[in-house]
């Protein structure tokens, strides 16, 4: 991405969970949606040049009491670079 691009993550967040940002170059900014309730979003503007490392992770199944479930765990990365 160039400086001034925009990067926006929807899938894999889950609700209430947050987007770790490892590195530098990346700025969180509105993402410039409406968000629902149970959605999950984050955006970033590029602000400088560097390698960011984004990742976030949610269960894999139900977590609510009564449901079927599982100790699985979805995890996704990935690396930006800012030039």
């Amino acid at each position: 991405m160039t400086r001034s691009g925009s990067h926006r993550t929807e899938p894999g967040a889950a609700p209430g969970s947050r987007v770790a940002v490892d590195g530098g170059g990346l700025k969180a900014t509105s993402s410039g949606i409406v968000l629902l309730p149970g959605d999950a979003s984050s955006a970033y503007k590029a602000v400088s040049v560097g390698q960011v490392r984004l990742s976030s992770q949610r269960p894999l199944c139900a977590t609510e009491t009564g449901s079927v479930s599982c100790k699985g765990i979805q995890e996704w990365r990935v690396t930006v670079v800012v030039t």
